[in-house]
């Protein structure tokens, strides 16, 4: 019986040892409410198709007005159609679609916003920055208009919207303001030189806006979903590059209707780093930096998990290395 109890005091000592640090800082740190989707305003930039036309039916589904935002105005309304018949509450629900090119400049974004807010008569509770598209190949193959045009729809269409809503989150003390970036905004390969940069931004800009708007009750979190069998992803594999189809193949395929469940679910707990799957976890533990704390379980791994994960993370490196130096001779070598 000594034994037993000697045992148990050693367990609570090394578990009290780890986890009352954290537990304590978690304790201390001021986190904004999670999203409330009932009732609230929801706009979804790139919600015609995807996992944007996905976070809008499960958002129409839990009793929110919607917004969608996209330039195809066919694909609008046939994804507005689907919204329509997600709803919980049919006779008081609204669901509206506009198009509108995110990348065609701020004016025009502001215009397209300001109108969902009268049409729908409430301001935007909930943003969800959902536009963008990808490509793939190698860096010498891209002219400067696509690094350019990648990083207007990417992230300056994010930061139009985001600005363009800001405003009245701030004089009603409440909000959620939610980047989906993506695994490619957490490391980049071969191939997506003119992606990856344009959501690494994405998540620059989530870290400055979650501590600028904290005062203000405003939640700002940060998606990094990984490959998701999307009509986006079907169109860049057309033209992706050998050793990055090799590459995304290690990660799997996950379907868009349980990314976005996750993403809700997240934006619910009010969390800013949102990741899907084991190899996500593991990504956002190696690679968290200062990003806020906004889970005990997160921070327990990055504390202590880290020197595991990271050693994980090298054999995938050094695997992803060879997929490299193998297709080597196929390429036009300068």
């Amino acid at each position: 019986m000594h034994i037993v109890a000697t045992v148990l005091l050693w367990i609570i000592g090394i578990f009290s040892a780890l986890f009352l640090p954290i537990i304590i800082i978690y304790l201390f740190t001021k986190r904004p409410n999670g999203a409330k989707f009932q009732g609230n305003h929801v706009l979804i930039t790139g919600g015609s198709q995807g996992i944007g036309l996905e976070l809008a039916k499960q958002c129409a589904a839990k009793g929110a007005n919607i917004t969608i935002v996209a330039r195809n105005m066919k694909l609008l309304d046939e994804a507005k159609t689907m919204i329509e018949q997600c709803r919980k509450y049919p006779d008081s629900q609204r669901v509206q679609a506009l198009s509108c090119d995110v990348a065609s400049g701020y004016d025009a974004v502001e215009e397209t916003i300001r109108k969902a807010e009268k049409t729908i008569d409430q301001h935007v509770g909930i943003l969800i920055n959902c536009a963008g598209f990808s490509s793939n190949k190698y860096f010498e193959d891209f002219s400067v208009e696509d690094f350019r045009m990648l990083m207007d729809v990417n992230y300056f269409g994010a930061l139009y919207a985001t600005k363009a809503v800001l405003e009245q989150m701030k004089f009603f003390k409440s909000g959620t303001i939610t980047f989906i970036s993506s695994q490619g905004g957490q490391t980049g390969f071969i191939g997506m030189s003119a992606y990856s940069p344009t959501k690494f931004a994405l998540k620059g800009l989530a870290e400055c806006l979650r501590s600028e708007l904290l005062p203000f009750n405003i939640n700002v979190g940060v998606v990094y979903p990984p490959d998701t069998d999307t009509p986006g992803l079907a169109k860049e594999n057309a033209q992706k590059a050998i050793e990055c189809h090799e590459i995304s193949e290690t990660a799997g395929l996950f379907k868009a209707e349980h990314v976005a469940q996750r993403i809700l679910k997240e934006m619910e707990a009010g969390t800013f780093s949102i990741v899907i799957g084991i190899d996500g976890f593991m990504l956002d533990t190696v690679s968290g930096g200062l990003s806020p704390i906004d889970s005990i379980i997160k921070s327990f791994a990055q504390v202590y998990l880290i020197g595991i994960f990271k050693l994980i993370a090298l054999f995938y490196a050094t695997i992803f290395q060879r997929i490299v130096m193998k297709h080597k001779e196929k390429r036009h070598m300068y």
